[in-house]
């Protein structure tokens, strides 16, 4: 069994700094905020089987993928993860 990949786009940017994504093939659609706290938010489900990735100005953000059957995630992404402050994180 393949997993669909689709490459999700970035629509526009909202005054308050949210980005609107979406799925041309799925039409998945979701909100993206990055600041105070990092927060995304579906408008729409689409395809929730399918692996969504994208990329802005030369920085993909894609599901991790396999090496050896063991999952792992590149520099780039732990770096980013370490940064983050969950201390105040509610779900």
């Amino acid at each position: 069994m393949s997993i669909e990949r689709h490459e999700m786009q970035l629509e526009r940017v909202h005054p308050s700094g949210a980005e609107e994504w979406f799925c041309p093939n799925c039409d998945r659609r979701y909100l993206i905020c990055w600041q105070p706290v990092f927060r995304k938010t579906i408008l729409q489900s689409g395809n929730e089987h399918a692996l969504h990735s994208g990329s802005k100005g030369g920085v993909s953000g894609r599901p991790p993928s396999a090496n050896n059957g063991e999952p792992h995630l590149s520099q780039v992404w732990l770096t980013a993860l370490d940064e983050l402050d969950f201390s105040n994180w509610s779900g």
